[in-house]
């Protein structure tokens, strides 16, 4: 990392020390404040659920309970692209609670839990005829 950041046009990493940064014009990340914005809410749960699926999720077997802040009333979701099954987030949930208690390597957690999650969310997003998704663990 510290050799790709060293080269001209290499890695510039930003820390965010406040949502100020985002408000100033002048800062170069103001241009992405949307997507920061919406990746700080996706963290918090916020509309993360289609409104459709509120009955399956809410289901006693899941040992979870969601409020109405985890559900998405504006269709903005839909707009990207369709939930997963509920069997298919299931079974990544499983198999990172399993590389959790395995206290797995991380290309243990890329392979079974990360990149089938980027793999799902690529299947299921209407971009996906124009992204490709590559390993770049070897950059």
């Amino acid at each position: 990392m510290a050799g790709l950041k060293n080269i001209q046009g290499g890695l510039e990493y930003t820390i965010i020390q406040s949502n100020a940064v985002l408000d100033d014009e002048s800062h170069p990340l103001y241009s992405i404040r949307a997507v920061i914005e919406a990746l700080d809410e996706i963290s918090q749960g916020i509309a993360v659920i289609p409104r459709s699926e509120r009955e399956l999720v809410q289901n006693p077997k899941h040992r979870r309970e969601f409020y109405p802040h985890h559900f998405d009333d504006s269709g903005k979701g839909d707009s990207l692209g369709g939930a997963p099954d509920i069997s298919r987030v299931e079974e990544l949930v499983a198999r990172t609670i399993e590389c959790e208690q395995a206290q797995e390597s991380e290309e243990g957690w890329n392979c079974d839990v990360q990149w089938p999650i980027a793999r799902l969310a690529l299947e299921l997003s209407v971009h996906v005829n124009r992204l490709q998704l590559k390993n770049m663990s070897v950059a």
